[in-house]
C-alpha cells in the first residue's frame, strides 16, 4: 500500500503541447508530465530558473493520467509578429521585444490546436528521491503561489483542483477512489 495524491484539471480552454513546427501548433488530448510537473511547481512558487527544485521534481515523483473527457478540438487561427532566424543570430537579443526593436518584423501566420471542456485526473506517487510530501503538494494546489493554467497562460483552468491523499496497491486502485473526477465534500 502507498499514498497518492489525486487531483482533477479542468479547463474550458485546454492546449498540453506538442511537436511545433512550422505554422501548427497542435495539442495533446491530455497533460503531458511536464504539464503536471510544470502545474505544480508554480502551485509550490518554483520559479523557472530553480533547476535544482525543477529536477528534484522530475526525479521525485510518479505520475498518471485519467482522461476523464478529451474535449471537443478547437482549432484557432493565429497572426504573430516575429523577426527572421538570421537576424535572431546576429543580434542576439535576450527578450522577445528586444528582438522585435532589433530588427525588421515579419508577420507568420499559425493554427493552434486547444481542447474544450477538457477534464483529466492525476495521480502522483512519491519515489525515494522524493523532496516535499503528498500533503504539501495537496496544500500547494489548494492555495497555487502562482496562477495555474492549462497548458497555454491564456487557458485558465475552470475548477478548483481538489487534491486530497488516498492509500491504495495500485494506480488503478487510487484512480477509482475518485470515480466522480470532481467528488463532492472534497475542499479545493
Amino acid at each position: 500500500m502507498r499514498n497518492f495524491l489525486l487531483f482533477t484539471i479542468y479547463a474550458p480552454l485546454a492546449s498540453w503541447g506538442d511537436i511545433a513546427v512550422g505554422e501548427a501548433r497542435g495539442s495533446w488530448d491530455r497533460p503531458s508530465r511536464s504539464a503536471i510537473l510544470g502545474l505544480i511547481a508554480g502551485a509550490l512558487g518554483l520559479t523557472r530558473d530553480d533547476e535544482t527544485a525543477h529536477g528534484a521534481l522530475d526525479a521525485g515523483y510518479g505520475i498518471a493520467v485519467r482522461l476523464d473527457a478529451r474535449g471537443a478540438p478547437l482549432v484557432d487561427y493565429h497572426t504573430a509578429q516575429t523577426v527572421s532566424a538570421s537576424a535572431v543570430r546576429r543580434h542576439a537579443p535576450a527578450t522577445r521585444g528586444a528582438a522585435l526593436r532589433a530588427a525588421e518584423r515579419e508577420t507568420i501566420l499559425s493554427r493552434r490546436t486547444y481542447y474544450q471542456d477538457a477534464l483529466a485526473t492525476i495521480a502522483v506517487w512519491t519515489r525515494n528521491e522524493a523532496h516535499w510530501p503528498l500533503d504539501a503538494l495537496a496544500a500547494a494546489l489548494r492555495s497555487p503561489r502562482f496562477t495555474p493554467y492549462a497548458g497555454r497562460k491564456a487557458n485558465a483552468v475552470g475548477a478548483p483542483f481538489a487534491p486530497h491523499v488516498v492509500l491504495a496497491s495500485t494506480i488503478a486502485e487510487a484512480l477509482a477512489q475518485r470515480a466522480d473526477p470532481v467528488p463532492s465534500g472534497i475542499d479545493g
